[in-house]
């Protein structure tokens, strides 16, 4: 890890600066649409699939991560009950993401 420095009016910040990940954004997705822990735990299942295969290298993390989530959501929903389940509003407006 690099720690960079910056003074700002006299004060000194850290931060970090780093290159986003799709497990952050899948964790930011969760909170937002209140994904429960098997949801969350499919979402990375399927990111870690992602990772073996050279197609999704060009992706956008952010791209994964809501795909993870809709293929999460779907996967822990079909098996309690069998209405079908959609890319609401709220997803859409944090993910950016329409289905």
């Amino acid at each position: 890890k690099q720690w960079y420095q910056r003074r700002v009016r006299g004060a000194e910040l850290e931060y970090e600066v780093y290159m986003p990940h799709s497990y952050s954004f899948l964790r930011r997705y969760g909170k937002c649409v209140n994904a429960d822990m098997r949801q969350l735990t499919i979402g990375r299942y399927a990111l870690e699939l992602s990772l073996q295969e050279y197609q999704y290298v060009t992706k956008r993390p952010s791209q994964l991560a809501a795909a993870a989530l809709l293929f999460s959501i779907r996967k822990s929903r079909s098996e309690e009950d069998e209405e079908e389940v959609t890319w609401d509003a709220t997803c859409q407006h944090y993910t950016g993401y329409s289905e």
